[in-house]
């Protein structure tokens, strides 16, 4: 295997600080062992990072890693991951983003690129080839994501990529996202809060190299089969006429659709803010990532009403249920609106929806009132409050202040009875599925490393068969675990990952390469990567507490729909917690073991588990 053959083989180091850079080889090791983007950037955390580091100082570091098919002719070859200590966790965080800053990266000539120090003052890093500016971005703080991508590709040219924040980056939101390719986001665990605390507004990279194959002939006869049997799939079409929006009339039909801040899993005005009629009334059309097989994006238009003249790169199935259902928004447009607002002030939209319901809940019990709203009437339902929220959030303004800072935290300021309805795991806010009656799903958001998401574990595809009971699902859930992961660390979109075997990504990254993998052999990557990022999370204070679910769905009964009067039994979380830690080879702490680290080939991390196990 040669760290030049998928990959550039190259790490860029940018001090922020003393405004330098330098550039050193991949490690031939961190390739094999770890593969790409998730796997680098973990392993590059956990060697490079004091645990004691706060994610908002000077020498946190945020890392953006690209896996050895990103660039690549592969169907979906688009990802990049962004990984950091976490400000909304204070644990492992990353993000994964598509568009094409993963693969123009590559072309630049990086596999990796590691910000560390602070700027003094508000900076763009350019990075064209070889060449590493500090660009002043003084007249661009303050602006939303899409204008400050519009003026960056005016001075750098069309072709240059954008990675930017917007208003909540820079006000340190700790659920602020990192925005590209004018509506893409790396959503997740606050990567914007980190640019924004180093003063920087935007990375701008352009390359003019090229990536080297092993076996360039086998590589593109792999694709082609590949292509060839995702454009036949039925899957692929269902995800290019309705991407995931057409999840949320399915969701809703078997209960799981967030509803009121998760009160129910039903919503009455389901077929309103459906993916259905979001194709009839707004959609204009499809939009793709870089090498993109599937076209799965919806480019949607609001020409008429209050809302005229938005424009945006979605919603997707997330940002219906959370910004609509969950909030009980019942106008489409509305919902289209938030997500405009999200892209542009730079807010992760799945947290945001958790925090607006959060914080409506809090106002309909009373617990916060209109002193603390400035009048706004914050209810479900409420268009204009709801909005309100948003850009208060963005800019820490009022109530929004508190809010900023994710519902785990907002709860412990507010109190009064509201940390049992801050829906959240390991401070990271609920993805968009009810979970009362979905026992597999419960699991999966408690041991997600990164915190209460789908894009790790996602059990909905047990819509039929016995998803209410806990026999099971452990095994299902760490099956589910190295599915929707795998791709992540190979530099490719999981949207195709339940189409393809991880026996076609392994003949890619073979071809690739030059390095003959298996199906099981990504499998054990996968694996050894959440054994890393358990023992960096252990490292930073989590323990087995931590692998919970919101207090609301142990002691609140589903009220109505499909799913009513469903509940989780403590007992049989636990049961499941219990089982998953023993097939993972964890001790009763949630600590790998010896012997599963060896197993793993992470002898080199079992010094630390000891501390982790006293």
């Amino acid at each position: 295997m040669s760290t030049k053959n998928g990959y550039i083989g190259r790490i860029l180091t940018v001090d922020l600080t003393s405004r330098s850079s330098e550039v050193r080889d991949l490690p031939e090791d961190l390739a094999s062992r770890f593969l790409g983007a998730r796997g680098f950037g973990a392993k590059l955390l956990y060697d490079l990072l004091p645990p004691e580091t706060d994610p908002l100082s000077a020498d946190n570091l945020l890392i953006l890693a690209t896996g050895p098919l990103t660039g690549t002719a592969s169907p979906t070859g688009s990802k990049l991951s962004i990984i950091s200590r976490s400000p909304a966790t204070r644990g492992y965080g990353d993000s994964t983003i598509g568009g094409h800053i993963g693969p123009e990266i590559k072309f630049a000539g990086y596999d990796v690129i590691i910000l560390r120090g602070l700027a003094s003052t508000p900076v763009t890093l350019s990075i064209e080839d070889n060449k590493v500016q500090f660009m002043d971005a003084s007249a661009l703080w303050g602006l939303g994501c899409f204008e400050t991508e519009s003026r960056i590709k005016d001075n750098l040219g069309e072709e240059t990529q954008v990675l930017c924040i917007g208003p909540a980056g820079e006000n340190l939101v700790n659920v602020a996202c990192i925005g590209h390719d004018f509506g893409r986001q790396a959503g997740r665990t606050g990567m914007g809060a980190i640019m924004g605390s180093k003063k920087v507004k935007a990375i701008a990279v352009r390359g003019s190299g090229s990536i080297h194959l092993a076996d360039p002939a086998e590589f593109r006869s792999q694709v082609s089969a590949l292509y060839k049997r995702l454009q036949e799939l039925p899957s692929t079409k269902q995800w290019r006429e309705g991407g995931t929006a057409e999840h949320v009339i399915m969701s809703n039909e078997v209960g799981c659709l967030p509803t009121r801040n998760f009160q129910s899993g039903w919503f009455e005005h389901a077929e309103s803010i459906s993916g259905e009629l979001m194709r009839q009334t707004r959609f204009v059309k499809n939009k793709a990532c870089f090498g993109c097989s599937v076209v799965c994006g919806t480019y949607c238009v609001i020409d008429d009403g209050p809302y005229a003249g938005t424009r945006v790169d979605g919603p997707e199935y997330e940002i219906l249920a959370l910004l609509g259902s969950n909030c009980g928004i019942s106008n489409l447009d509305a919902v289209i609106r938030a997500n405009y607002l999200c892209d542009d002030l730079g807010l992760d939209a799945i947290s945001t929806g958790n925090i607006v319901a959060f914080a409506m809940e809090c106002y309909e019990r009373g617990i916060v009132d209109d002193s603390a709203t400035g009048g706004q009437q914050l209810r479900f339902g409420n268009e204009p409050a709801y909005l309100w929220a948003i850009e208060a959030i963005a800019h820490r303004e009022g109530i929004g202040d508190t809010l900023a800072q994710g519902v785990r935290s907002a709860a412990a300021v507010i109190g009064k009875g509201s940390e049992s309805f801050a829906m959240h795991a390991k401070g990271l806010e609920q993805s968009g599925y009810e979970t009362r009656g979905g026992m597999g799903q419960v699991l999966g958001y408690a041991i997600v490393d990164r915190g209460s998401d789908h894009n790790r574990v996602w059990q909905m595809d047990f819509f039929v068969g016995d998803w209410d009971t806990p026999q099971g699902k452990a095994a299902l859930v760490k099956q589910s675990q190295i599915r929707r992961s795998t791709p992540d660390i190979l530099g490719q979109c999981r949207f195709v990952s339940y189409s393809l075997e991880l026996d076609d990504y392994a003949a890619l990254v073979s071809a690739a390469t030059g390095k003959k993998r298996t199906g099981d052999d990504l499998a054990l990557v996968t694996e050894r990567v959440f054994n890393l990022t358990r023992v960096i999370n252990g490292r930073f204070g989590f323990t087995r507490k931590d692998d919970s679910a919101p207090r609301r769905i142990f002691s609140e009964p589903v009220p109505d729909g499909p799913k009513k009067g469903s509940l989780v039994n403590p007992a049989d979380f636990d049961s499941m917690l219990e089982e998953f830690y023993a097939i993972s080879g964890w001790d009763n702490k949630g600590v790998p073991s010896d012997d599963t680290l060896m197993r793993l080939d992470l002898s080199d991390l079992i010094p630390e588990a000891a501390k982790l196990r006293q």
